[in-house]
């Protein structure tokens, strides 16, 4: 497990679940090398990365390293926020992003001259913490993920 990650494994593996069952109508699903990124892939070779961040409570908190500038990312690459409530019974949200979207968010969040990084509500360790209303604007449906499949 990924030493930046606060969640327990567990929910990591129910976060993945739940983002791999919005991909029903995709022919291929498999966990990647890295835990945290399940890939898609067609029939005719078309190929998605979808980065999972997970959390049971206000926020995900994504780490520093994804704040680099300029941002390493391929243009396949998406990202999928799931929450998940303290009761069960309710269904966890999922918020789904362009990779290379939150990456820049994350570092304008970092370089913004009111950024502190003694803010409890932002930093936790070496990760940042994104809010609803920070994902909010960058929000993307499933099937332009899966589009083209």
């Amino acid at each position: 497990m990924d030493t930046e990650r606060k969640a327990p494994e567990d929910l990591y593996a129910r976060g993945r679940d739940v983002v791999t069952s919005y991909l029903a109508g995709v022919d291929v699903t498999w966990m990647a090398e890295d835990e945290d990124l399940i890939e898609i892939l067609n029939e005719a070779g078309e190929h998605r990365r979808i980065r999972v961040t997970v959390t049971d409570s206000a926020g995900w908190l994504v780490p520093w390293a994804y704040a680099r500038r300029p941002p390493t990312v391929f243009p396949d690459g998406w990202w999928a926020f799931v929450r998940f409530s303290a009761d069960p019974a309710r269904q966890p949200q999922v918020y789904l992003a362009r990779e290379n979207q939150v990456r820049e968010l994350v570092h304008s969040i970092v370089t913004a001259d009111d950024f502190d990084e003694d803010d409890a509500e932002r930093v936790e360790g070496e990760a940042v913490r994104l809010l609803d209303e920070d994902l909010r604007p960058l929000l993307r449906s499933w099937r332009e993920l899966t589009q083209g499949f």
